[in-house]
């Protein structure tokens, strides 16, 4: 893993260094802290600049053994010890960290021990196993080694959107889908997909929710985190006993009424919604829209309680081919990942400049953000 030069850390997520806001963290007398995230109000203060949040960024270029090792998008990213999980749609992608290719699962079909398409994955540490949940409401989670090999399928009777494993083997899983009888909020199943307790609920009443990638990180060893629903806009910090309401967002948008009792998703600006989601111990980051695609990205730090967005006119006022935003990917205990992909790179003269190696067929360069 190579120490990216000191200048990326300002062109990195230069969005956030140049144009974001930031305030003084509200705080509720009692119960969750307030981020305040307005989406109409727009209200700047001062700059972000991300080695306020981030000792290093490192730099993994991920190289290539046929094709077998070629990757597109990369949805999720998860890391033990020197290995690197890294998931698309269609398989799991093993790295090491200085970038060597060590092996893939794609087993897609209909067959044994196959699967449709990946909707999330996570890995047991200990146990040396990588686990998949099948796309498409197939309510089915398939487990292989490490090494690739297929050791079981578990099938569960409700519609998962997204799971993480517990340090105990548990999953936790969640979805905001009102899809009766399948259950909704956040629920703990055993090892062998059996149901446990239900954790967090959800109004039946509360039909509004728009789809997501990702509702759950791991924060450590020991600790989940959960972006709940509109319904309450709360995040959560999980462990295996125990389930705190630690934030809560609010925004000068309003759901109306009418939209909170249906499953369809207003275009315009009457109703909002969060899409993406990421997590550490001392920052949380997430994005909010709207009908309109009015768009605020929001930079909470946890030790300092303070505050920063970032809007979408600030994000196209962008001129500078310096500028462009890598894809901000996942974060994993402590870790947040992002990646640059090849026609990024060769369509910038600085990045081009950074990896020289990188030509039309490279793999992805990832950027890996160490807390300090």
């Amino acid at each position: 893993m190579n120490k990216i030069i000191k200048n990326l850390v300002l062109f990195a997520c230069p969005v956030c260094a140049l144009l974001c806001s930031c305030s003084n963290q509200k705080e509720s007398d009692s119960g969750p802290t307030v981020i305040w995230a307005p989406l109409h109000n727009h209200e700047r203060t001062d700059h972000l600049n991300f080695s306020y949040l981030f000792g290093s960024i490192d730099t993994i270029q991920l190289q290539q053994a046929g094709e077998e090792s070629l990757l597109g998008v990369i949805n999720d990213i998860k890391c033990k010890d020197d290995t690197l999980f890294l998931c698309s749609n269609q398989a799991i992608y093993l790295f090491k960290t200085n970038g060597e290719f060590i092996n893939s699962i794609n087993r897609r079909g209909r067959g044994p021990g196959e699967y449709v398409s990946i909707a999330q994955f996570d890995i047991d540490p200990k146990e040396r196993e990588i686990v998949i949940l099948e796309q498409n409401g197939l309510r089915k989670f398939y487990v292989y080694s490490f090494e690739g090999k297929f050791l079981r399928q578990i099938e569960v009777s409700d519609f998962v959107d997204d799971f993480v494993l517990l340090s105990n083997g548990d999953y936790l899983c969640y979805s905001p889908r009102n899809l009766k009888p399948s259950k909704r909020g956040l629920w703990q199943l055993d090892s062998e997909g059996n149901l446990k307790k239900q954790l967090v609920e959800l109004d039946d009443n509360f039909k509004y929710y728009v789809y997501l990638s990702r509702y759950m990180v791991h924060l450590n060893e020991n600790q989940i985190g959960l972006m709940g629903s509109e319904e309450y806009d709360y995040f959560y910090q999980i462990t295996e006993d125990t389930v705190i309401t630690s934030f809560k967002m609010k925004t000068d948008t309003k759901i109306p009424e009418k939209y909170k009792r249906t499953k369809d998703f207003p275009e315009s600006d009457k109703a909002y919604y969060k899409i993406e989601y990421l997590e550490t111990d001392g920052l949380l980051y997430f994005e909010l829209m709207n009908g309109n695609d009015d768009l605020v990205q929001v930079f909470y730090d946890k030790n300092s309680r303070k505050t920063w967005r970032c809007y979408e006119e600030d994000i196209n006022s962008i001129k500078s081919p310096e500028e462009i935003i890598p894809w901000m990917c996942s974060s994993y205990k402590g870790k947040i990942y992002y990646y640059y992909d090849a026609a990024t790179i060769l369509n910038n003269d600085y990045y081009k400049l950074l990896f020289p190696n990188v030509t039309q067929n490279s793999n992805p360069v990832l950027l890996v953000c160490n807390p300090k």
